[in-house]
């Protein structure tokens, strides 16, 4: 015997932005960012971290 299930896929209205973060480097920083994000049901789907030192 074989079930099958129709699954119609919705789409959401996406917006894409770009943002820029500057703060003092610590352990789990990113992913408390990336938590906070997550939780108002944002994707990342490009992150790219850095680390400069001050003078």
């Amino acid at each position: 015997m074989l079930l099958a299930e129709s699954v119609i896929e919705t789409t959401a209205p996406t917006q894409l932005i770009s943002m820029q973060l500057v703060g003092n480097d610590r352990p789990g920083i990113v992913r408390d960012i990336t938590r906070l994000l997550a939780g108002q049901g944002v994707n990342v789907e490009h992150l790219i971290t850095d680390v400069l030192l001050r003078p």
